[in-house]
């Protein structure tokens, strides 16, 4: 009787330590997989080769004139048509936040250069507050008051148009002086400086100082603020 019971128990250790090493199988094909993909589309946001039917950024002439930098103006379009035409429309159907950064926080750091949780949901709550179930993109522009020299990098307001939106959607741009590896975007991109203002897609941008907050605010004649 003994001897049976002996039998069983190892029995069900050999069925547990197996069904370990296939979820350890898994876990790792999966992080290879998931971590591959990452790599292939940054060493082609960081190439010269520019997709057919990328949308770049219009009015970069501007930028361009005032970054100083090694990042070329075509990473910068494809990285921000990449996040207007893939990134937005996957965020803008999250559920649980926190749950997706917690399990995408390798790809969301190294796209977005977000470093917390509470970043990243300023991008994911403004895409879902958006009035339109899907986004299209139909064009992208560089606010030229907006650019900015900083100690590293240079940053910009940069206006998407999605279709059904009268609206532009904006995104805070910052692009590194140095470029970095393939293994890490150089274009980063957040919600965190002067979005809350929304551009009027039929109107003519205006430079506005709010002294008071001591900070730049950029708005459109007719534009509202939220």
């Amino acid at each position: 009787m003994s001897s049976k019971n002996n039998e069983e128990k190892m029995k069900n250790v050999k069925g547990l330590i197996l069904f370990l090493v296939i979820l350890l199988v898994v876990l790792v094909v999966y992080r290879i997989i998931h971590v591959s993909t990452v790599d292939k589309q940054l060493r082609y946001l960081n190439s010269a080769n520019i997709e057919e039917g990328t949308i770049g950024i219009s009015n970069m002439y501007a930028f361009g004139m005032k970054y100083n930098g090694d990042v070329e103006l075509g990473t910068i379009d494809k990285t921000v048509y990449y996040f207007a035409s893939e990134l937005a429309p996957e965020y803008k159907n999250i559920d649980d936040i926190e749950k997706y950064y917690n399990r995408n926080v390798d790809k969301i750091t190294r796209y977005l250069g977000v470093a917390n949780v509470e970043d990243f949901s300023k991008v994911v709550k403004s895409l879902q507050a958006l009035p339109v179930s899907d986004l299209k993109v139909k064009s992208i522009k560089c606010y030229e008051s907006s650019i900015k020299s900083r100690k590293l990098s240079t940053a910009m307001t940069v206006g998407i148009e999605f279709e059904g939106l009268d609206d532009y959607y904006l995104i805070d741009v910052d692009v590194l002086d140095k470029s970095l590896s393939n293994s890490e975007s150089s274009v980063k991109i957040s919600r965190n400086y002067a979005t809350d203002v929304v551009y009027n897609t039929s109107v003519k941008e205006e430079f506005v100082e709010d002294k008071m907050n001591n900070k730049v605010i950029y708005m459109e004649t007719t534009g509202r603020v939220h």
